[in-house]
């Protein structure tokens, strides 16, 4: 009996051996293909390469890698992964535009987001270039009416891009953030009290080709945190309904058709524009400030700043 018991000993230790020699070459693999950050830069660069090679395709003028917009999208990544879950909302409940502020953005951003699962992705370079490349082009090619990823790709007045990428052994997250550069921003915060008036002054980059034609506030009620549940059943997003809208100020006998002046201070001349931003004393929440600009008699958004106010 206890020559038996011994026996059993022997067996477990030389098991437990085995398991740990195998650990051992598994780690040393692991450590060999590891993807250094280096690697990473040149698999975004990569991308970059790739979205523009889309753009073109169609005309469209290539954009250039963002850094602020990339630490954005890879951190909604490495968030998604390690929570499990995909969405354009955070754990926090906050949107691409509200993240993108909170970290210092200005811009308009519009996000695209993907992901792959069940295959080996973190051992070589080759392998998870491949499927980025592939996640990217099922993107690209999609069809109407359910191509929003293919329009954020080819929005013709994309300037940037941020590149956010996360993965473990079997799982892919990626994350895609155009941005709309065309104005810049006097500093502005990011909080503000309920009943505050705020100043807002910038000026249009390129004011030869592009002109304001107003900004819009847009409400929405302060976010709440998300399970994962509610997170993974959430679809696309966009800006909420409750808008405000304020106009540049007329000069002389004209007058808006509502028989206003205007709110906004500008000089068509030299881009720059001025006004006051008012939050209600009884409402608080998050208020996404769009600057729009146009071009002939096509309108779009050059900033998506989110102001938290309470």
């Amino acid at each position: 009996m206890l020559k038996r018991e011994f026996l059993n000993i022997i067996w477990l230790a030389i098991l437990l051996l085995l398991n740990s020699l195998t650990n051992l070459k598994v780690n040393a693999k692991l450590s060999e293909n590891k993807i250094t950050s280096d690697d990473l830069r040149q698999i975004k660069q990569n991308l970059v390469v790739l979205i523009n090679e889309s753009r073109s395709s169609l005309g469209l003028k290539p954009v250039a890698l963002d850094v602020l917009a990339s630490k954005v999208g890879e951190l909604h990544c490495k968030e998604m992964l390690e929570e499990n879950y995909f969405s354009h909302w955070n754990r926090e409940g906050l949107k691409p535009y509200m993240r993108y502020s909170r970290a210092g953005g200005k811009d308009a951003i519009i996000e695209n987001l993907s992901f792959s699962q069940g295959g080996s992705y973190y051992d070589t370079v080759e392998r998870l270039t491949n499927i980025l490349k592939e996640m990217h082009l099922r993107m690209f090619n999609e069809t109407p009416p359910n191509d929003g990823h293919r329009q954020a790709i080819i929005y013709p007045y994309n300037t940037h891009v941020g590149i956010g990428i996360a993965f473990d052994e079997g799982r892919v997250k990626l994350a895609q953030e155009f941005i709309c550069r065309y104005v810049e921003i006097m500093p502005l915060s990011s909080q503000a009290k309920a009943g505050s008036l705020i100043d807002m002054a910038g000026n249009i980059l390129n004011p030869k080709e592009y002109e304001l034609a107003g900004i819009s506030i847009f409400y929405e009620p302060s976010p709440q945190t998300l399970t994962r549940e509610e997170l993974n059943n959430r679809g696309s997003y966009s800006l909420p309904e409750t808008e405000t809208i304020l106009r540049p100020i007329v000069y002389g006998d004209i007058f808006y058709s509502d028989g206003s002046k205007g709110e906004i201070e500008y000089k068509k001349s030299n881009g720059k524009f001025y006004c006051q931003i008012a939050f209600p004393k009884d409402r608080k929440g998050v208020y996404t400030i769009v600057v729009w600009l146009k071009k002939d008699k096509e309108k779009f958004q050059a900033t998506n700043i989110s102001i938290d106010v309470s």
